[in-house]
């Protein structure tokens, strides 16, 4: 019987490096991201950028969203539209959706 093991992502903070006019997503000195594109440098960095911005506050987010998701299931007066909308969020930045 073989084994599934889950594989995580490299651990955060990362960061944006530039190399050879090459913007890098990194974590410490590991390169996890190349996001050349060709002729276009200024959308390049703010791909990067976007990136390393989301990565960097997607546990904070995630938390936050739960926070709120199990805060609004808890009230008498229950705004359905904000719970599905945190649902959905949710679902998604974790992957099941």
């Amino acid at each position: 019987m073989s084994e599934t093991r889950e594989v995580k992502h490299t651990p955060t903070p990362w960061h944006v490096t530039v190399n050879r006019a090459q913007d890098l997503v990194c974590a410490g000195d590991e390169v996890v991201a190349d996001c050349a594109s060709g002729d276009l440098p200024d959308i390049t960095k703010a791909n990067a950028e976007f990136i390393v911005r989301a990565v960097n506050c997607h546990d904070e987010l995630v938390s936050a969203c739960t926070f709120a998701y199990r805060r609004a299931l808890q009230t008498q007066d229950q705004d359905s539209e904000l719970i599905n909308k945190l649902f959905s969020a949710l679902a998604k930045a974790e992957g099941r959706e």
